[in-house]
């Protein structure tokens, strides 16, 4: 089910609590109260549905929607991209992609009013179903312009798990029937400008990350030993130029901005950040014990934002100073768009019918 509602105020702390359940947003800046303009939601039933905002341009939001996950064997979760009237909310198109007769999920990225999907068969079979399988469409009528496939093979080795946008390619980290990889596609036309194998790229966890910065497209790699790390490559040619020290447990969140490489890892709670050029580590600092698995919220300027169990901390991205530390600071997710701001992911249900997640997009203004 599908609401757009149209409302006038919101005050600061539903804000700040839509900042904490949402699953899926990106981005952030530091919370301020605005006039939510519109939100929509798509509840598909009882189970689970997630989403994020794929991009924004030209005047349209996208999202990739995967849903319903039922958690069983025979659960039949699709891929759903949807275009929305930026300012009114209006939806311009809709698709839903069966990938598989399991669970499906999808990752979003825009470039050139184009919009590529990339999708993996969740773990619920193990047998050799699976495929890596990319979909782009045009971002004004939703028609599919090109597509790319490889396997089959088991959902534990074959898929396409990340995208993101970079200049006028797209980079997806996949894998294919075991083999891993980076594949850089030109956006207008599909052709492969570059690949590059990867030792495991992605697996099947979804916290890991892709970023891009300048001349360089940064992913977090999964080692033979299953240890983790960043690997920095040209994005002209997909040359490997550095690999960073072991992060050892799961990384959180890897962003890029400049010549700079964030990122936070559960090995201890620590921060790192790593010379774009070099891959060697600028500085790090320890977030606490106490708060396992901190979120990464912004790189911005040269300003890098942390939030964990000690509230917000705003640390000097070259230097590592700490600028300012508030515990009840938080920062609200979402993708800024001149004066107004989006955030989607998923939540409760706050209306029947009642279930475990339903997947919500808002735009609200910030003036």
């Amino acid at each position: 089910m599908q609401r757009i509602r149209p409302l006038l105020f919101v005050c600061a702390s539903i804000l700040a609590t839509a900042a904490m359940i949402a699953i899926a947003a990106q981005g952030g800046l530091q919370a301020a109260s605005g006039d939510l303009l519109w939100e929509d939601i798509l509840n598909l039933g009882f189970y689970r549905t997630e989403g994020h905002i794929a991009g924004i341009q030209h005047g349209r939001v996208y999202a990739v929607i995967s849903g319903a996950f039922t958690d069983s064997p025979s659960s039949n979760a699709k891929v759903i991209t949807r275009a929305y009237d930026q300012k009114t909310g209006d939806i311009a198109w809709t698709d839903t992609w069966e990938v598989s007769e399991s669970d499906d999920f999808g990752r979003g990225a825009v470039a050139d009013d184009i919009v590529l999907v990339a999708a993996s068969t969740m773990l619920n079979r193990a047998d050799e179903t699976a495929t890596y399988n990319v979909r782009a469409y045009d971002g004004r009528t939703g028609a599919v312009l090109w597509s790319d496939t490889c396997g089959p093979g088991s959902p534990f080795n074959t898929g396409a798990r990340n995208v993101i946008a970079h200049a006028h390619q797209f980079v997806v980290a996949g894998d294919c029937q075991g083999r891993g990889f980076l594949r850089a596609y030109d956006a207008p036309t599909g052709a492969v400008d570059w690949e590059t194998a990867l030792s495991r790229a992605q697996g099947f966890r979804r916290d890991e990350n892709l970023a891009a910065a300048g001349r360089g497209v940064f992913v977090v790699e999964v080692g033979p030993g299953d240890e983790w790390f960043v690997r920095g490559l040209d994005s002209r040619t997909g040359e490997s130029l550095w690999i960073s020290a072991p992060l050892l447990i799961g990384p959180f969140r890897l962003l890029a901005a400049g010549d700079v490489v964030a990122v936070t890892a559960q090995d201890g709670s620590v921060l790192r950040i790593l010379d774009a050029s070099t891959g060697q580590t600028s500085w790090k600092a320890d977030l606490g014990s106490g708060s396992p698995s901190p979120f990464l919220a912004s790189l911005e300027g040269n300003r890098v934002s942390v939030m964990g169990s000690f509230g917000l901390r705003v640390y000097d991205a070259r230097s590592g100073r700490l600028l300012s530390e508030d515990p009840d600071g938080v920062v609200l997710p979402g993708t800024v768009k001149g004066d107004m701001r989006f955030v989607a992911g998923s939540r409760i249900p706050l209306e029947p019918p009642m279930g475990l997640r339903e997947f919500f997009l808002q735009a609200f203004d910030l003036h």
